[in-house]
């Protein structure tokens, strides 16, 4: 792999395992002198290991584990009426969509069956995938709302809301798992996550399966 450039697409094939054994090498020289790419190349993996997870069958103890020591010490958060009034926000920016450039451009011809969107914050990272969820006949379509907070601190991920997009009308109000993955199930529409990290909200604008 001749001059090469890592852009997000190639990070998540590189943590999905479908590059050959000469791009895995060529990927990781490269983010052996990168720490910031070395960084969101480990998150990614992480995301794709925890999203990967039959939730039908027990969490493998080594990924169990592993995840515990990356989160278990992180402060417990509080938070309770009123939270997102109460505490500051902090917008997150979109920085990946795995849909075709022309649905970025306002293109879109309908849903996907599933794709990912990735965030980044002073606060925290987030990786969002959704996935459409099988229906009965006549039902309207939903999606499931897979969201891994990932803090760039020691704080907690606790309590998320999410809203229909620029309110604070709720649709859902869940908490993260330990390792701070937030599951959701949506039906269409625009929506913001907004997820307590600490003493701060982080905002995940404009989520849609649309």
């Amino acid at each position: 792999m001749s001059e090469l450039k890592i852009n997000p697409e190639l990070l998540l094939a590189w943590a999905a395992g479908e590059l050959s054994a000469a791009d895995v090498t060529a990927v990781e020289a490269v983010l052996a002198g990168a720490p910031e790419l070395a960084r969101r190349a480990t998150r990614f993996r992480k995301v794709v290991e925890l999203m990967r997870t039959d939730d039908s069958r027990p969490v493998p103890a080594a990924l169990l584990t592993e995840a515990k020591s990356l989160f278990a010490e992180r402060r417990t958060a509080k938070v309770g009426p009123g939270w997102l009034e109460s505490l500051k926000r902090v917008v997150a920016a979109l920085v990946y969509d795995s849909r075709p450039r022309g649905a970025l451009a306002g293109l879109r011809s309908g849903a996907s069956d599933s794709f990912q969107l990735s965030y980044e914050s002073e606060l925290a990272d987030v990786d969002v995938q959704l996935d459409s969820l099988p229906l009965d006949a006549g039902d309207p379509p939903r999606w499931r709302m897979l969201a891994q907070v990932t803090p760039h601190g020691d704080a907690a991920v606790a309590s998320a809301v999410l809203v229909h997009a620029g309110t604070l009308d709720a649709v859902a109000e869940v908490r993260a798992d330990e390792t701070g993955l937030i599951r959701i199930d949506v039906s269409s529409g625009r929506f913001d996550l907004l997820v307590a990290v600490g003493a701060d909200v982080i905002v995940v604008p404009g989520v849609s399966p649309e």
